[in-house]
Parts: structure tokens; sequence; C-alpha cells
């Protein structure tokens, strides 16, 4: 059985605008890195725009609510980038929304 946590990062929308604005969405994975040597819960709220596609286009900001190492921080941003990365929304939107990472 898989555990949990590998799919335990859950796509929470602060507005409803990610959800309107995409047709396609995808959560991201636990870091697995982060997982094994001090599991954290961590919300990360992500700003990034769309281009003329409706793909992805630009990752504006990341707004962590731990504070964490840099190591931590850029695997927590790859599996965001990774899930963004296979996002279909509106074109030329600017967006934002709210990832909340968790295990069991």
């Amino acid at each position: 059985m898989l555990r949990k946590w590998l799919l335990a990062a859950v796509a929470l929308c602060e507005a409803a605008s990610v959800w309107a604005a995409c047709e396609k969405t995808v959560s991201p994975v636990y870091p697995p890195s982060v997982l094994a040597a001090h599991p954290i819960k961590v919300k990360v709220t992500v700003f990034f725009d769309t281009g003329e596609d409706g793909l992805v286009s630009k990752l504006v900001r990341l707004d962590f609510n731990e504070a964490m190492d840099e190591t931590d921080r850029n695997a927590f941003k790859a599996s965001i980038d990774t899930a963004l990365k296979q996002y279909k929304c509106a074109p030329n939107a600017h967006l934002k929304q709210l990832f909340g990472f968790a295990f069991d």
C-alpha cells in the first residue's frame, strides 16, 4: 500500500480564482528528502502567472508559513514547480494558490 504521505500535499485554494481559472491542477508530493530527515507540516502560498497558452509561465513568489533551511525550501519549491508544470489555466492570468504539505 502506498503511504498516504506520498500524496499528502493537498492543494487548498485560498481564493476561488485557481479553481475557476484552471481546468487542470495537480497536487505536489511531499518531498521524500524532507520526510526522511525531519518531517514538518508546511503551508506554502504560491503566486504564479500563465502565458498565452494557459500554461504556467512564471513562478512569481512562494511564501512559507514555517522557517526552514534552504535545502528543504528548495525541495518544496521543486515539488510545487513539478506540479505547476502540469496545470492548464486561463491565459495571461495572475493566480495564487495555497498548498498544504502534511504526512500521516
